[in-house]
C-alpha cells in the first residue's frame, strides 16, 4: 500500500503550498524521506546488490525515474511563466521567473538546487536534489550493513540534537542536506530491523496495530495543521517516528485485490509533487477567484494537479517503465545473492 501512501503525502504537500493548511508540507516531505530511505535500501539488497554493475543499474534506474518527468515539468513551467509574464509569475511565487543567471539555468536543468536558489522553475524540486544526494550515498553503501546504518542514524540524532540545543531555526532543521539525514537513516534502519525480524520469526503486525499507527500519524498531522505550538519542534520529530511506523506497517500490509488501485494511485504521487505549482499558474491564467493560500484557490488547483498528474503518468511514465523493468530484472539475474547485503 505504499502507492496510496505516497500520493496522500503528495496531496498534503499541495495543501501546504497552495492551500491554507500550515506545517503539513514539511511533515509530508520528511515522511517521504523516511519512505525513500527504506525503499532504496530494500531495492539495493533485494534487486540490485552492491557490485559495480548492480549499483550502476540502480543509478540508471533512479535517473530514468526522476529526470524525464522533471524535465517535462520544467518545460511546462517555462511555457506558463512566459504566458503569465515575469511580474505575474514572480507575484505568484517569488522563485518562478524567466530572468535568471546561467548558473541558475544549469542548476535547474541538472537538478542541483537548494531552497535558496533564486529561480526554481519547479519550486519544490530542491527536495529532489536532497533525494538524489541520499540515493547516491545509499547506493555507495551507507545503509549496506545494519551496524553502519545504526551508526549513521546515531550521527544523525546527534546532529539534530546539536541543532536543537543551539536553538537553530526551523529552516536549518528542514531544508539542508544534513537535516534530511535523520529521516533517511530512520527509513534505512526500518529495513534492517524488519529484515532481522524476518530471519528470526514470521510475526507480522496485526491490522489493529497498523490502524493505530495510521490514526496517530493522521492526528499528529492534524495537530500541526491546526497550528500546534509544538508543530515545528518536538511534534515534528515525533512525525519522523510515526512515519517510520507507517512505513513498517505498510510494508506488512498486503494490498491483495487493491494492488492495481494502489499502483495506479502511487503513479500519481511524483507528478503531483512536480506539477502542483504549474496547476496553480493555470488557475491564475484561467481567472479563478482567490489567491495562493486560499481554499478557493486550492480546490481547483488540486483538481487540475491530479488531472495533469494522471496525464503525465499515462503518457510519459509508460515510455520508461519497460526500460526500468529491464534494468531491474537484469540486476536481479546478475545478483542472485543480493539480499544477503
Amino acid at each position: 500500500m505504499f502507492g496510496t501512501y505516497r500520493t496522500a503525502l503528495a496531496i498534503l504537500v499541495v495543501a501546504g503550498h497552495l492551500g491554507p493548511v500550515r506545517n503539513v508540507g514539511p511533515y509530508a516531505v520528511f515522511a517521504f524521506y523516511v519512505l525513500s530511505g527504506y525503499l532504496m535500501t530494500a531495492i539495493l539488497h533485494k534487486d540490485y546488490g552492491y557490485s559495480m554493475g548492480g549499483v550502476g543499474r540502480y543509478a540508471l534506474n533512479r535517473v530514468l525515474r526522476i529526470f524525464p518527468m522533471y524535465w517535462l515539468a520544467l518545460l511546462l513551467s517555462v511555457g506558463l511563466i512566459a504566458l503569465l509574464g515575469e511580474t505575474g509569475a514572480r507575484a505568484y511565487h517569488a522563485e518562478m521567473g524567466l530572468v535568471l543567471s546561467d548558473a541558475d539555468f544549469a542548476r535547474n536543468l541538472l537538478l542541483v538546487l537548494s531552497s535558496s536558489t533564486p529561480t526554481r522553475w519547479v519550486p519544490p524540486a530542491w527536495a529532489l536534489t536532497v533525494e538524489l544526494f541520499f540515493y547516491a550515498l545509499i547506493g555507495l553503501g551507507l545503509s549496506r550493513w545494519v551496524w553502519l546504518t545504526l551508526a549513521w542514524l546515531a550521527c544523525s540524532v546527534l546532529y539534530t540534537a546539536y541543532l536543537l540545543i543551539g536553538d537553530a531555526s526551523f529552516s536549518y532543521r528542514y531544508f539542508p542536506l544534513a537535516a534530511a539525514s535523520l529521516p533517511f537513516a530512520t527509513g534505512a534502519a526500518v529495513f534492517h530491523l524488519r529484515a532481522m525480524r524476518t530471519r528470526r520469526q514470521t510475526w507480522r503486525a496485526p491490522a489493529e496495530l497498523m490502524w493505530g499507527v495510521f490514526a496517530m500519524f493522521t492526528a499528529n498531522i492534524a495537530l500541526a495543521a491546526a497550528g500546534s505550538p509544538f508543530a515545528l519542534g518536538a511534534q515534528f520529530y515525533c512525525n519522523i517516528m510515526l512515519a517510520a511506523g507507517m512505513t513498517w506497517s505498510l510494508a506488512d500490509w498486503r494490498a491483495g485485490q487493491f494492488r492495481s488501485v494502489d499502483t495506479m494511485l502511487g503513479n500519481l504521487s511524483y507528478p503531483t509533487y512536480l506539477l502542483h505549482y504549474q496547476a496553480g499558474l493555470c488557475v491564475v491564467l484561467l481567472g479563478f477567484s482567490g489567491a495562493r493560500g486560499d481554499w478557493a484557490f486550492f480546490a481547483p488547483s488540486l483538481v487540475l494537479t491530479l488531472g495533469l498528474a494522471w496525464l503525465m503518468s499515462m503518457a510519459i511514465d509508460p515510455l520508461f517503465q519497460r526500460s526500468r523493468a529491464c534494468i531491474r530484472s537484469g540486476a536481479m539475474q546478475r545478483q542472485p545473492s543480493a539480499g544477503q547485503g
